[in-house]
C-alpha cells in the first residue's frame, strides 16, 4: 500500500515487488502488509512501513525490508526471556545511538533483529553482498549489533536458538 501514491512511492513499490519476485522470501516474511511512505522512518508496527530512500539500491531495500520483518519475528517471541538471554550473554553491548539502540531493552532485542537480518541476507544474497549491505546499514545505526551478528554469529546463534532455530 502506498501512503500518497507519489512517483517515488510507486517506484519503491516496483523495486520491492521485483525483490519479492527475485528472492524466496517466504521464510522471512511474517507480515505481507507493507506500506511505503516517502520520508517515513522505516518501522515494523503496527504496519510494516518502508520509505523511498533505497530506490535503485535493491540490496539496501532488501536489508531494510528484512530488518522490519525480523521485528515481527522478535515480537512473536517471548520478549522478556529473549532480552534476558541476550543480556546474560552480551552484557557489554553499548546502547548509545549509532552503536546500539535507544535503550538497553531495545538494544538486546535488536541483537535478534540484526542477527536475523544478517542471516537472511546471507541466505538470499551470499556472504559478500550481504555484508556490503550490512556495512552500509551499520554506518547509520546499530553498528555494534551488526558487528556482533557478523563476527560472533555462532555465539549469537546459540543464544537465539530457541527463537531463531530456522535461521541458526
Amino acid at each position: 500500500m502506498l501512503a500518497t501514491g507519489s512517483v517515488a512511492e510507486r517506484a519503491a513499490q516496483q523495486d520491492l515487488r521485483a525483490l519479492c519476485a527475485a528472492h524466496p522470501l517466504d521464510l522471512y516474511t511474517l507480515t505481507r502488509v507493507v506500506r511505503i511512505e516517502q520520508g517515513a522512518v522505516p518501522h515494523s508496527h503496527p504496519i510494516l512501513t518502508l520509505n523511498t530512500r533505497y530506490r535503485g539500491e535493491p540490496d539496501r531495500l532488501l536489508a531494510t525490508y528484512l530488518h522490519e520483518q525480523m521485528h515481527w519475528k522478535v515480537k512473536a517471541a517471548d520478549g522478556p526471556a529473549l532480552v534476558a538471554a541476550v543480556q546474560a550473554a552480551f552484557p557489554e553491548l553499548p546502547t548509545e545511538p549509532l552503536l546500539g539502540a535507544r535503550d538497553r531493552t531495545s538494544t538486546f532485542l535488536h541483537v535478534a533483529v540484526c542477527y536475523g537480518e544478517v542471516q537472511a541476507l546471507r541466505d538470499l544474497l551470499g556472504r559478500d553482498r550481504a555484508e556490503r549491505a550490512i556495512e552500509a546499514a551499520a554506518a547509520e545505526r546499530y553498528r555494534a549489533l551488526y558487528e556482533l551478528a557478523i563476527r560472533r554469529a555462532a555465539e549469537v546463534a546459540r543464544v537465539l536458538h530457541p527463537w531463531f532455530a530456522p535461521l541458526a
